[in-house]
């Protein structure tokens, strides 16, 4: 699955990191919010 971040929100936001090229196969994470208990700990169990 490849998930691309829509070209107006990249212009919008053009000091920001969208993409970045590796060398094998890779997932980064963002978490945008502070941990909610319960919650992140969910999250991170599923991962």
């Amino acid at each position: 699955m490849r998930y691309e971040i829509p070209k107006l929100i990249q212009r919008l936001f053009p000091h920001r990191l969208w993409q970045i090229g590796t060398a094998g196969s890779n997932i980064f994470l963002t978490f945008d919010d502070g941990p909610v208990p319960g919650v992140t700990d969910f999250v991170l169990d599923q991962l």
